[in-house]
Order: structure tokens, then C-alpha cells, then sequence
């Protein structure tokens, strides 16, 4: 697998990339920090709330990372990312700062540095080092040409606007009649679209489950924050089902494997059904223990899983 394979990965949004100048890197001055993200990349980044000022001269915002070296991760830090105006005696800065030297420091003048988003958590990156020398270095040097940054091939990130709009669009679906099928995204969605709609979708039905599985009212979670934790479709994408949170369920990764294959749904008593042709495997006891279980519901009344989407999914997904 190459470096470009490597990126096209679907748990991670599209990558951008900027060949590092010496002032990014160990090599640098001492008094410098961090890595400077150009002007053009900050469209991929999280918003940082307010303006910076001769008054309030930093505006900043913390976010979670995985440091790649040569494809080996080095560590998983919290990083400051920042604009910095020096009291507006300066053109306005973003910079990465906090907790780099274990990449910054293996880093040298013309390297690259692959940045990308994860797509299920808005504000987890992982932030790639292609140094010189190896062949991923010549694949990607291959891919971008001379540009000192931009996007790594033809697919773009989403922005933060889009995924703003894609928020408000979400809010805004929620609030009509529920629609079961979506019959247009197939044939109108973009990669970029159809990305900031699925974060739009998960966003909605995290808050709504607060980050639990909806059958076994539980879900791991790492130190840095990450859940495993699935936004689950109902009516699957792939059969047209809708971006709605009324199409949807949090469950945990074991349960979504499970509930997409048809192990087991939810009838109408909104109660946990197992056929009997699963019952009757011994391995899946974890299951057969959750027979008539009420699920968790949606904090929200009106946002909890459509009935004619569970009695969908009974009819047309279960064994």
C-alpha cells in the first residue's frame, strides 16, 4: 500500500499536505513554535471562535492528533492550534503549537507534512511526516508537483462551512414530516456533500444518545477522547434510507455489525428481537440476553427512531 492508498482510507477525510520550510521544522530558529498552517488550509480546520485583536491578540482552540513519522505513530498529543496577529503589528498567523517536537523534531526543511481530519470526530487529526529519502516521499512528490500546499490529489476536504450547513440543514430536516427514503442524494451528493452530511447525521445522533449504545447502554472510550460508538442507519444509505436522526441509532460497533446483518432489530414495542435461527448459535449468547430489552431512546421525543423505520428494517434486514 502506498502513501496515497494510505490516505484514501474512508475513516479519514481527504488529506492536504504543505512541504515544510525550515522554520517548521527542528532545524529552525529557537524561539520559533510550532508549524504555520498556510491561509488556504484553515478552511479544513476547526472554527476558532472570536478575532483576534491588539487587544485579545491570540484567539486558539485545542484539538486531538495522532504524530506519524515514516508511518509510525510517535504519540497522541493535545495540540494548541492558534491564530496569532502580535498585538496587529503582523499579518494574522495560524500555527500548530503544543506538544510537536516528537514530529517537528524529525522534521526537515522540504519535507512533507500530510494533515487529515478524522471523519467521525471534528476535531481529531493525524498528522503525517513524508520525509525525503523514502519512497513515499517520491509517490506523493509525484501527486502534488511543486506546489507548496494544498490538496493531496483530486478530492478535497470538507470545510467547516459545509459542515455548518450541513448542520443546519440536518436541524432543519428533523423539524418536517420523516421522510423514510431519500431517493435523490444518490444521483445529487458529492463526496464533499455526502461527507458533511454523514458528520452532520452522526453529530445529531450522538447528542441525542449522549454518546451510548442504544441496546447495551454502553461504549468504550480511549483516553483521547474517542468513542466506539457508531451513528447506525436504519434504513441502510445504501437502500436510500434517509440522513435523519429519525432513521437512526447510536450503537457500539459490535451492535451495529450485528443490527446491519439483520441478528436481531426492534419491534413495536420498541423491544429488542432476536430470531430464532440466531438464538439457536452459542455464540450468539451475547445477544440472546437482550431479548425483550427496551432500547435506549433519543433524549428528544420527537427525534426517537421512527417506528416505520425499525418495522422496515424487521421486514426487509432481519434473518
Amino acid at each position: 500500500m502506498d502513501i496515497i492508498q494510505l490516505l484514501q482510507d474512508k475513516d479519514w477525510d481527504a488529506a492536504v499536505f504543505k512541504k515544510l520550510p525550515r522554520n517548521d521544522t527542528g532545524d529552525g530558529p529557537g524561539h520559533q513554535a510550532g508549524m504555520v498552517i498556510p491561509k488556504d488550509l484553515r478552511l479544513f480546520f476547526p472554527r476558532l471562535l472570536g478575532e483576534a485583536t491588539p487587544q485579545h491578540p491570540v484567539v486558539d482552540r485545542y484539538i486531538r492528533a495522532i504524530l506519524i513519522v515514516d508511518r509510525v505513530e510517535v504519540a497522541r498529543v493535545q495540540t494548541r492550534y492558534q491564530m496569532q496577529t502580535w498585538g496587529g503589528m503582523r499579518r494574522p498567523e495560524t500555527r500548530l503549537t503544543d506538544q510537536l517536537p516528537p514530529l517537528r523534531n524529525r522534521a526537515h526543511a522540504g519535507d512533507y507534512l500530510v494533515i487529515q481530519r478524522l471523519v467521525n470526530e471534528l476535531d481529531f487529526f493525524r498528522l503525517i511526516l513524508v520525509r525525503q529519502g523514502t519512497p513515499d516521499y517520491g509517490i506523493l512528490r509525484a501527486t502534488v508537483g511543486a506546489a507548496r500546499w494544498g490538496i493531496v490529489g483530486e478530492s478535497r476536504p470538507v470545510t467547516e462551512q459545509e459542515l455548518e450547513r450541513s448542520e443546519e440543514e440536518e436541524s432543519d430536516r428533523e423539524q418536517l414530516p420523516f421522510r423514510l427514503f431519500d431517493p435523490e442524494a444518490a444521483t445529487t451528493e458529492t463526496r464533499t456533500i455526502r461527507v458533511a452530511r454523514s458528520i452532520a447525521f452522526r453529530q445529531s445522533i450522538m447528542r441525542e444518545y449522549r454518546n451510548n449504545c442504544s441496546v447495551c447502554m454502553s461504549a468504550l472510550r480511549s483516553p483521547t477522547g474517542l468513542f466506539e460508538l457508531d451513528a447506525a442507519h436504519i434504513v441502510p444509505r445504501g437502500r436510500m434510507g434517509a440522513d435523519d436522526a429519525r432513521n437512526g441509532l447510536a450503537l457500539c460497533k459490535r451492535h451495529h455489525w450485528a443490527f446491519d446483518i439483520g441478528l436481531f432489530g426492534i419491534d413495536e414495542d420498541r423491544r429488542i428481537y432476536v430470531p430464532n435461527v440466531v438464538r439457536q448459535m452459542p455464540e450468539n449468547e451475547v445477544l440472546t440476553v437482550l431479548l425483550g430489552r427496551n432500547i435506549v431512546e433519543a433524549e428528544t421525543v420527537h427525534l426517537r427512531a421512527s417506528s416505520e423505520a425499525l418495522a422496515w428494517h424487521i421486514e426487509n434486514i432481519v434473518m
